[in-house]
Formats: structure tokens, sequence, C-alpha cells
């Protein structure tokens, strides 16, 4: 079991420093909005377009503690919640579908889940 979880963190890691890290557009607005609260600016701007904040005021300050690191290390620990969040959404599933009798269900939903998480994770959703 712990070479199965260490071979799953080197994909993850690998994933995120080949391919996710360069994307995650939607945290980038989020970041932003929390340093510019942290800086006392304006959170709504039109100069950024399309990546405008669209979001209340309190969206821009659940970005804040990230606000405090680099963009790229904000990204690799926003990644790394969102990891632990999906694991852990798994974990209590998989011990609903046990008390439930639905572990063939829950085998069959798992792989359209996990081509959500992709998608999700390429844009920076979640």
């Amino acid at each position: 079991m712990g070479l199965l979880i260490l071979a799953a963190g080197v994909l993850f890691v690998a994933l995120f420093i080949f391919k996710i890290q360069n994307g995650m557009a939607d945290f980038e607005v989020n970041y932003k909005a929390g340093r510019r609260l942290w800086l006392s600016e304006t959170l709504y701007r039109t100069v950024d377009e399309h990546y405008q904040f669209k979001y209340s005021p309190f969206s821009a300050a659940l970005y804040l503690p990230l606000a405090f690191l680099p963009l790229q290390a904000a990204k690799g620990v926003w990644y790394a919640i969102v990891l632990f969040s999906i694991a852990w959404l798994l974990y209590l599933s998989s011990k609903l579908a046990d008390r439930s009798g639905h572990q063939r269900l829950a085998l069959v939903l798992l792989p359209g889940d996990c081509f959500h998480f992709d998608c999700e994770f390429q844009i920076s959703i979640i």
C-alpha cells in the first residue's frame, strides 16, 4: 500500500510540474485578488478583461493566505490542498459505499469522477 501511495505521489508531482502548473488560469485570478486585497487595491479591474475577478470580496479573502507566497509556490500549495481534498472525498465515499452495499456503483462512477477532476485541475476551478 505504501508503494502505491508513493507511486501516486510521484505521478501527481510529475503532472503538476509538466502539465498543470503552467495552466491554472482561474487560480491565478483568485490569487491576484487575494494579493490585491492584501495590498488594499481594487479587486475589480476592467484591464483584466476575460480574467477579471467576478466574485465577492469574501472569496478574495479565502486566497489571502496564499498571496504571501510566490505564484508558483501558491499553485503548488493549492494543488496539494485539492489533491488531499479529493483523496479524502474518495476515502469517505468508499466508506459510505461499504455501508450501503453500493461498491459496484462506486466503481462505475469513479472513472467519470477522475475525468472531471482532471479537467478541473487544468483550469483549477476546484
